[in-house]
């Protein structure tokens, strides 16, 4: 029993971390009118430099979903990807993408779980110290 909740935690983890990807793609390598699209979405919405924010936004998101794909300071990343999601819904009025951000929180209370880089670098450590 506790192997399938194991492989729950690290399927949940995949997708969390896959959502962030396919939000933070477009952004990064769609192209550049792709991304003056957005930035013009958020100029009309009164937010500044909207050019700087799509580019950080999608190197944020890329982290993010990379580090909760892998259990790499998941804690962070959670927590760091929780608020980015809670921005973002709050600009673009996507209540789905709140419901994301408590998936995503749910990693701030679990951590990476046994399958993830950041068990694999504490038992590392561990057996060092031994």
């Amino acid at each position: 029993m506790r192997a399938r909740s194991e492989l729950q935690l690290l399927l949940l983890r995949l997708c969390v971390g896959l959502a962030f990807l396919t939000q933070a793609a477009p952004k990064l390598f769609a192209g550049v009118e792709a991304r003056a699209a957005l930035a013009q979405r958020l100029t009309t919405l009164g937010i500044p430099h909207a050019m700087q924010l799509v580019v950080v936004a999608g190197v944020v998101e890329f982290a993010f979903g990379l580090m909760t794909m892998l259990g790499c300071a998941t804690r962070f990343a959670a927590i760091g990807g929780a608020l980015s999601l809670c921005a973002s819904a709050y600009v673009f009025a996507h209540p789905d993408l709140g419901l994301w951000a408590l998936a995503c929180a749910s990693f701030a209370l679990s951590g990476g779980g046994p399958w993830s880089l950041d068990r694999w670098l504490t038992a590392d450590s561990a057996d060092t110290h031994s």
